[in-house]
């Protein structure tokens, strides 16, 4: 086999196993066989490699954009305190909360309150639902 290959250094393996396995009959004809069986596995073990490269660059990606909506969610849990405490001081200052207006406060707190939000504005929202419904 390595007189063929010495012989024509452009033959690629394939081709001498082809070679190699019409010269010896039967017996050359199982090397080819396992030749390509190996090389099929190799094939699919280099698929293996290049799938688990891309899904250790995909949970990379996944851990960045989880950082980016944890600061997203962050700042909107903020931004939905102030409405949550400007409207409770308006709400205060009006001295009642008409329907609309606590249906209105109710959902702003609950987007808040979703978003891992609580403590001192859970008091404001149970001060909100617990204040006359129309002026006196």
């Amino acid at each position: 086999m390595e007189f063929l290959a010495d012989a024509a250094p452009g033959i690629t393996s394939g081709v001498v196993l082809l070679v190699v396995g019409g010269v010896l009959g039967a017996a050359g004809k199982g090397i080819v066989a396992a030749y390509r069986k190996t090389r099929a596995v190799a094939h699919e073990h280099t698929d293996l490699v290049c799938h688990l490269e891309e899904s250790d660059e995909m949970r990379s990606e996944l851990q960045e954009l989880k950082g980016l909506q944890d600061a997203q969610n962050s700042a909107l849990r903020e931004i939905l305190g102030d409405m949550l405490d400007r409207e409770h001081a308006r709400l205060v200052a009006q001295g009642y909360a008409s329907p609309e207006e606590k249906r209105k406060f109710e959902r702003l707190y609950m987007a808040y309150h979703g978003l891992g939000g609580n403590g001192t504005r859970t008091a404001l929202y149970e001060d909100v639902m617990q204040m006359k419904s129309y002026p006196v």
